[in-house]
Formats: C-alpha cells, structure tokens, sequence
C-alpha cells in the first residue's frame, strides 16, 4: 500500500477509514520531510494527536490511533514519496 497519488496499486478491498489513515501517514510524513525533521518525529505527532482528539473529538479518537506514524513508517512513505517524484520526472 503506498501514498495515494503514488506510482503504487492499492487494493481494491481497502477501507474508506483506511484509505484515510493511509492517506494522512502520507501527508505528515511529507511534512516531517520538508522540516528535515527526524524520522521518530512521528511518533511524538501521533501522541500530540491523540491527546488533541481525546479533548477535541473523543468519538473519532480511533481514527486518529489508526494512522500509523512510526519512524519505519515514516521512512517507507517517504521513501515511496521520492520514488513517485523520481518516476515523474523521468517522464
């Protein structure tokens, strides 16, 4: 499963909820990226938002734990980041 909008195939049983998890590991790794921040940033971000929706919006709290941010997570998404990029440059 790779960054939407990526060169990878997703399948085609996924969630909507998943999707979205998905979807925001992408856009958070991409920003983590651009502020050459550490990889293990993540994690602390996905503990700053689960502290912010369990105040904010408790009943969508899960959706939040769903989107995975560890450093090798954050590392492959931005790997399959650059892969994308490089393939379309190539074009």
């Amino acid at each position: 499963m790779g960054c939407p909008g990526s060169s990878f195939v997703r399948r085609a049983s996924s969630s909507q909820t998943h999707d979205g998890a998905v979807k925001a590991s992408c856009i958070i790794a991409s920003e983590i990226a651009a502020a050459s921040k550490l990889f293990s940033e993540g994690e602390f971000v996905k503990t700053c938002m689960l502290k912010a929706a369990e105040l904010a919006c408790p009943e969508k709290r899960q959706a939040f734990a769903n989107i995975s941010l560890s450093r090798n997570t954050v590392a492959e998404r931005i790997g399959e980041l650059a892969r994308d990029l490089n393939s379309q440059l190539k074009r």
